[in-house]
C-alpha cells in the first residue's frame, strides 16, 4: 500500500513538472502534430512575443502604458463579456492599438473552451469576434485565437480556422494568473525564454510588476518584445 501511495505521488509529481516546466521538444512534437502555434523558431534574431490574456480589466491600461514607454507591444485577448460589461474599455482599446498592440479572441467568458459543444463553441468565437470589431480589431492576414484554459481539441481548432482565425498557445507560460507572486513569474520567464517563444502572462495587477523585471532584462539581452503577428512577419 505505501509503495503504490508512492508510485502515485510520483507520477503526480512528474506529471506537475512536466506542465509547469514543458520540456521544449515536447511542445515542439505537440505542435508539429496539431495545427496550434506554440512558438517560433527564427534565424540570426533575438526576439519574443507577450500575450496577455483575459482582457481588458483595470490594469490593461498600465500595462500597455508601460510596453509602451519600453517601445514593446502585445497580443492581448479579449473576453468579450469584460468588454460589455463597461463600454468605457472602447476608448481604451483604440489607444491600445495605436499605441502598436493587436487583439486576439479568448471568447466571452473565461471557461475552458473545450467543454463546449460545437455549436456553443463557434457562437461564442462570433460573438466575441463582433465585439473586437465594435471596439476597433480588423481581420487580417493572422487573427489569433486562444482557448479558454489552454485545453483544446481538433474540432475547435477547426473551427476557428474556418472562422478566420488561428489558435494559438504559448511556450513560456508561468501560470500567474494563480500565482500572484511577481517576481517568481518574472523569474520563471526570464529563466525559460529563447527567442521565438510567445509569453502568455495575465491581465492582472502583479503582472505589471512581473513586466517591470521581464521587459528590461529582455532588453538588455537584446530581444526584442513585440506581439505575435509582428514576430510572424519578422520571422
Amino acid at each position: 500500500m505505501l509503495t503504490l501511495l508512492i508510485a502515485i505521488l510520483l507520477f503526480i509529481g512528474i506529471i506537475s513538472i512536466l506542465i509547469y516546466y514543458p520540456p521544449r521538444f515536447l511542445i515542439s512534437f505537440v505542435q508539429n502534430l496539431t495545427d496550434v502555434l506554440f512558438k517560433l523558431d527564427p534565424k540570426n534574431i533575438k526576439i519574443v512575443a507577450l500575450s496577455i490574456d483575459d482582457s481588458p480589466s483595470g490594469c490593461t491600461r498600465e500595462i500597455s502604458d508601460y510596453l509602451h514607454s519600453q517601445g514593446c507591444q502585445a497580443t492581448f485577448f479579449v473576453i468579450g463579456s469584460h468588454v460589455s460589461r463597461d463600454p468605457s474599455y472602447k476608448s481604451l482599446f483604440a489607444s491600445l492599438i495605436d499605441q502598436g498592440n493587436e487583439l486576439g479572441n479568448h471568447g466571452m467568458i473565461d471557461r475552458p473552451a473545450f467543454k463546449l459543444s460545437r455549436e456553443e463553441f463557434v457562437q461564442d468565437l462570433t460573438k466575441t469576434r463582433k465585439i473586437m470589431e465594435e471596439v476597433g480589431w480588423k481581420s487580417g492576414e493572422y487573427n489569433w485565437y486562444r482557448p479558454g484554459s489552454g485545453w483544446f481539441n481538433s474540432s475547435m481548432v477547426k473551427d476557428a480556422k474556418e472562422k478566420g482565425f488561428s489558435t494559438v498557445l504559448g511556450s513560456v507560460y508561468p501560470f500567474d494568473a494563480h500565482i500572484r507572486n511577481a517576481r517568481m513569474n518574472a523569474r520563471y520567464v526570464l529563466s525559460k525564454v529563447r527567442s521565438g517563444d510567445i509569453i502568455v502572462l495575465h491581465d492582472r495587477t502583479w503582472c505589471v510588476e512581473a513586466l517591470k523585471i521581464i521587459v528590461p532584462q529582455l532588453q538588455r539581452d537584446g530581444f526584442r518584445i513585440t506581439s505575435i503577428t509582428k514576430m510572424m512577419e519578422s520571422c
